[in-house]
């Protein structure tokens, strides 16, 4: 967690920084995803069960879940 928040902070200073420039500054902070990584601990049950219970919805998501979301943030829009 205190990682998250250290990327949170960068990228609020970073776009109060930039934002002279006309530079945007965007961050994603997904909570665990099905991954391969994460496909070699899937079967852990107390693994699982840690993943899942830091999620308010439950589930870990997938990556397609993120993806407009990137490429939005890549985006001009």
């Amino acid at each position: 967690m205190a990682a998250k928040a250290g990327a949170a902070h960068l990228v609020r200073t970073s776009a109060l920084e930039l934002a002279r420039h006309g530079i945007r500054v965007n961050a994603i902070a997904p909570g665990p995803f099905s991954t391969s990584i994460s496909a070699d601990r899937a079967d852990e049950a107390e693994f699982r069960a840690a993943q899942i219970a830091a999620v308010p919805l439950g589930r870990v998501a997938l990556p397609d879940e993120i993806r407009g979301l990137a490429l939005l943030l890549a985006s001009d829009a």
